[in-house]
Parts: C-alpha cells; structure tokens; sequence
C-alpha cells in the first residue's frame, strides 16, 4: 500500500469517525423509511423519514455544542479540516432534496380533502421549518469550526482578526454566537453587528447568503402553494 493510499484511507476514517452523529441520523431515517407504511406514498414517507432525522440531528448537535468548550471545537475542528465542506455539501444536498419532494406532497394535498388534506398540509409545513432549520444551524456549526481552527493565512492578521469573525464585546464566542451569526443570515441575507476578517470565512459566508436567498424563495414559492391549497378546499 502506497504511503498516499494510507494517507487518503486514515483521513477517510477520520472523517467517517467524526461523523458519527450524522451517519447515526441518517440511518435513523433510512429505517424510519422502510417502517412506515408501504401504501404511503413516496413522497410522504419520505418526508415523514427526513423530519425524524433532521430533528433529531439538530437536537443531538445543539446538545454538544452547548456543552463544547474552545479547546474540543478546535480538536475537532483540526481532525475533520480535510471533509468539512463534503460533510456541508451532504447536508445541504438532503435538506434541497427534501424541499423538492414537497412538490410532491403539495400536489397530493390537493387530491385530498378533509382530514388527509390537512395532514399533508401540516407536514408540508414541517418540512419547510426543518430543512430551513437544518441547513443554518449546519452553517453555524461550520462557523465555529472555522473560526477556531488556526490557518497559515492568518499568520499576520491581528489577534483580533484571527479566527475569520469578530463578534462585538471582548468574550471568546460561545455556539449560541455562531448561531445566532448563521440565523440572521438566513432571515435577512445580512452579517448585522459581525463582521468577517477572512478570506477563508467570506467564502464560506458567500455560499451560505446565495443558498439563503434562494431557500427563502422557494419558501415563499411553497406558502403560496400551500395557501392555495387551503384556499380551494374551503
């Protein structure tokens, strides 16, 4: 075995090691898929599968963050730097996948009338609430990531100004600051009172406002359809 094979496949099992909580989610919900009814539709299950794990992610991942102190988000940080926009990428992919599959569920909820037509409504609903609180919360796990790690492009910079954030006051940011960073931007498309100091941080930064803009349009896009679909069955 070549000394770059070893490289790649230590590096692959550090990272598929660091993603336990994520691997554990999905497979939640691949099972949670293959319980649930097979005379549901795809779509519902589906969805139904995709709430279960998200959920349980963001509350698996607010636990351990609030708990986390500087010195483990920055062990972290080092071990999983090689992955971490692959493991963004998968998030984002399975929260757009599931938006797409309400399409689906919208259209149905239009077939449907009374009890069955509410239901789907209402996980349509849910589904929009989780996916958009997925993907910032993913972002504002990312954040703190990338802010404690130590890159050389920051060698020069300002004590101040390492770390690609600076938040207002003097106390090192806790999760609940990167957060609320990721938050704002996925309201208002806008960094508010945080500004950004490097290179590596605007760029994460960039992709996160267009992915926010474009989120926030296709949830506009899907009320409407939701609305409608009230609309016609009263």
């Amino acid at each position: 075995m070549t000394e770059g094979t070893m490289v790649f496949r230590n590096m692959w099992l550090r990272n598929l090691y660091g993603r336990v909580t994520l691997i554990v989610c999905f497979t939640v919900g691949v099972i949670c898929y293959f319980l649930l009814p097979s005379d549901w539709r795809f779509a519902l299950r589906l969805l139904s599968a995709w709430n279960l794990a998200a959920w349980l992610y963001i509350g698996l991942l607010i636990h351990a963050m609030s708990r986390a102190t500087e010195a483990s988000i920055r062990r972290r940080a080092e071990q999983l730097d090689e992955g971490r926009f692959a493991a963004l990428a998968l998030s984002i992919l399975a929260a757009v996948t599931a938006m797409a599959a309400l399409v689906s569920q919208i259209s149905a909820a239009r077939d449907a009338s009374g009890l069955a037509k509410g239901l789907h409504l209402g996980l349509a609903g849910l589904t929009i609430v989780t996916s958009w609180t997925f993907i910032h919360l993913v972002f504002a796990h990312h954040y703190a990531h990338e802010f404690y790690i130590q890159r050389d492009s920051e060698a020069e910079l300002a004590k101040e100004d390492r770390g690609g954030l600076r938040f207002p006051g003097d106390q090192r940011p806790t999760f609940a600051d990167f957060a609320y960073f990721s938050f704002i931007i996925g309201v208002a498309c806008q960094t508010a009172d945080v500004s950004i100091t490097s290179r590596p941080m605007r760029k994460l930064n960039l992709i996160h406002a267009i992915l926010a803009f474009i989120f926030n349009t296709a949830i506009l896009a899907l009320t409407i359809n939701i609305a409608a679909s009230l609309l016609s069955g009263s």
